[in-house]
């Protein structure tokens, strides 16, 4: 019997681009205008695989609902008030990803777009496991089993097709 290697077995790190994630906060960081085009592409603190960049970016979504600044100061000040700023690295940390970036919209939206993808094929990813799991569980009828992957494949691509 061949053995079906796991997405652990097969690769040893999920798909994410640590440049996209920093510039494209950084770029929102120095200019709000930005971020509504990046809610259109990014709409979850998820598609950011670094879990820093995951909290930053909650606290923006946080603020940009409540249309406050999204600039260092009230970021930062959202964070500290959730005991969360010195957790991502502190202000050291906000001020570099500003200082990193030159904020325009073409390339803020270039970067949201990498991150959107490395997210669905770490999606994929989750999901290609799931299904081997529930393949191989031969408890599952096998109309079910069809089903299930066929209902997790469709949610992946429904977030592919948003916008």
């Amino acid at each position: 019997m061949t053995k079906i290697p796991t997405a652990m077995e097969t690769t040893t790190t999920l798909p994410y681009n640590a440049e996209a994630e920093r510039s494209v906060l950084g770029s929102i960081l120095l200019d709000k205008s930005l971020f509504s085009n990046v809610s259109l592409i990014i709409n979850k603190p998820d598609f950011f695989y670094l879990e820093n960049h995951q909290t930053l970016f909650k606290a923006i979504l946080e603020l940009a609902t409540n249309h406050q600044p999204l600039d260092v100061i009230p970021v930062s000040e959202k964070l500290k008030q959730q005991g969360k700023l010195e957790r991502i690295g502190g202000i050291p940390f906000l001020t570099s990803l500003t200082d990193e970036v030159v904020a325009s919209e073409s390339n803020v939206n270039f970067y949201a777009e990498i991150i959107k993808e490395k997210f669905i094929r770490r999606e994929l990813s989750r999901v290609g496991h799931d299904i081997i799991s529930t393949s191989c569980n031969q408890t599952i009828g096998f109309e079910d089993c069809v089903s299930k992957a066929q209902q997790l494949v469709f949610e992946v691509t429904k977030e592919k097709n948003k916008n």
